[in-house]
């Protein structure tokens, strides 16, 4: 048996038909081992050669060489469980490939379609041109490899020996689920491998996932503090209850609770202080507030002064906490107001990025939700001491803060889109002759990120009738954080080589989509960038 190589190809034998009138029995099946060495395929040892066929030469020139000892048959009708004749053809060009790789054989392949992620070999010639009606002869059709699965349509790994790819069109199909991309041929240290009138094309990269709308908290409840209950003149007796009742309870500060998600309500306000009663009686020593002062600064012996056992309170919070802001001191600091919450931290639009394993789509990055607002101090109650006419009054009581507000939420980022690469080549310096075509499509916009739901404003103190405004009125609370915004996906690109390490050659230069658009602007989250569209991109 002879082994002869045209075109850099290791050719050798297979099983039936003539070249003239040559015609071999079908032989005994042998094993072979693929060439990846795992997997196998069973196909009978090639026949002899023709007489007078040189099997250097392409079937396009030498129809002898259309022949079990140069080719192993494929065709998408036929069956892997066949011997890979013209007669019994394989069905797939993977099967066949590793088939022929132990006697060095090409593939012929019907110019059909093939549902197969195709897996190139070594030293492996493939020609797919072959109209397959009758008998077997070359056409002007070529044979398509279309996956409807995966997003990588042929793997090439390991190739230094010359390789002829001829007629043969290799599609990616388009992704479906959101971020897949698309990918026509992935090629390491494959630099053996020529395509000749072959087509390699990657189908639509998909749309990146939108990111989820964040949740907008709805305020509830009485977020204003209470007014406080001004100085009342309690002589008549029905009275006395009514003064009893209302300056005993300290004004309510306002309460804020944020409907829609756990652990955000705003800060409560401080409630107001109470006063107490002063009654005109002679003043002890030791009674509180200093002494009574008349116009001429002589220290009378009766004045009003707070009756034993009833105190003059600061407003709440007495500390302040990180809820509630400080209250009021009595007669001598005001409420102070409550702080707004921390705003959330931004997130960003994401960056794609391309290695020789792949491609990864280039998700946005989640912003952070802002923190309830604090509640505002409550006002002090009303301390008296004024000389006068003998009757009895309470001094009024401090009005309560106002409650924090809820903050705004951050919502989700959008995933990055998917790319569409024909040729993604590693140290792979393969050759495309003029008739050879490199197509990208479209890649995948980016999904959509989003700005944070709005905060609210705090509540607002209770009003203070008093005389002395500055220590009992209450204070404001404090507004929402400002959520962070999150950001888009980046678009995917289209590319129709990307290479590392050693560029491929073409004649025709690939051709590309249109790039795809980028997400716009929302509020403060900016537009993301349009993908790009290049025909070579160096890794």
């Amino acid at each position: 048996m002879r082994f002869r190589t045209g075109f850099g190809l290791a050719l050798s034998a297979a099983v039936l038909l003539h070249c003239g009138s040559d015609t071999a029995a079908p032989p005994a099946a042998n094993k072979k081992v693929g060439a990846d060495g795992g997997k196998t395929v069973d196909l009978p040892p090639p026949p002899p050669e023709p007489e007078n066929c040189d099997g250097t030469q392409l079937p396009t020139a030498t129809p002898c060489t259309i022949h079990e000892a140069y080719g192993v048959f494929v065709s998408a009708k036929g069956s892997d469980e066949g011997d890979g004749t013209r007669a019994h053809p394989l069905q797939h060009i993977s099967t066949a490939i590793v088939g022929a790789a132990a006697s060095g054989r090409r593939v012929y392949a019907c110019a059909e379609t093939y549902d197969e992620v195709l897996t190139l070999g070594d030293g492996i010639s493939v020609f797919g041109y072959f109209d397959c009606q009758g008998d077997w002869k070359v056409g002007g059709a070529r044979a398509v490899v279309a996956p409807k699965t995966g997003d990588v349509a042929a793997l090439a790994k390991g190739i230094a020996k010359p390789t002829r790819i001829e007629a043969l069109e290799i599609r990616g199909r388009d992704a479906t689920e959101p971020s897949q991309s698309s990918i026509g041929l992935k090629a390491e240290d494959a630099g053996g491998l020529s395509f000749v009138n072959a087509r390699i094309a990657a189908g639509k990269g998909m749309k990146g996932k939108d990111g989820a709308a964040p949740i907008q908290l709805v305020q509830t409840g009485n977020v204003d503090g209470r007014a406080s209950v001004a100085t009342a003149d309690c002589t008549l007796a029905p009275d006395l209850f009514v003064c009893d009742a209302q300056h005993r309870l300290p004004p309510a500060g306002g309460a804020s609770r944020c409907v829609g998600a756990a652990g955000m309500d705003g800060g409560p306000g401080g409630s107001g202080g109470h006063s107490g009663r002063y009654s005109y009686r002679t003043r002890q020593a030791g009674d509180p507030f200093g002494v009574c002062l008349t116009p001429d600064k002589s220290p009378p012996r009766q004045c009003y002064l707070l009756d034993v056992g009833d105190t003059v309170t600061n407003g709440g919070n007495q500390p302040a906490t990180a809820q509630t802001a400080a209250g009021a001191i009595v007669a001598s600091t005001s409420a102070v107001a409550g702080l707004p919450g921390s705003d959330g931290v931004d997130g960003a639009t994401g960056v794609w990025k391309l290695t020789s394993d792949g491609f990864v789509p280039g998700d946005g990055t989640d912003g952070s939700s802002g923190t309830p607002g604090q509640g505002g101090g409550g006002g002090a109650g009303e301390a008296m001491e004024y000389p006068g006419a003998p009757i009895s009054f309470w001094g009024g009581n401090g009005a309560g803060g106002g409650a924090g507000g809820c903050p705004g939420l951050a919502g989700k980022s959008g995933t990055g889109g998917g790319a569409s690469i024909a040729v993604l080549a590693t140290r792979s310096a393969m050759r495309f002759d003029a008739k050879s075509e490199v197509v990208a499509g479209a890649g995948g916009t980016g999904g959509a990120g989003h700005a944070a739901s709005a905060y609210t404003l705090g509540g607002a103190p209770g009003v203070a009738p008093s005389q002395m405004p500055a220590y009992t009125r209450g204070a404001p609370g404090g507004r929402g954080g400002e959520g962070g915004v999150s950001g888009h996906g980046a678009s995917g690109p289209s590319i129709g080589i990307a290479w590392k390490d050693a560029k491929p050659t073409f004649e025709k230069a690939p051709t590309v989509a249109v790039p795809a658009p980028g997400q716009p602007a929302d509020g403060r989250l900016p537009a993301a960038p349009d993908g790009i569209a290049v025909p070579v991109y160096a890794l």
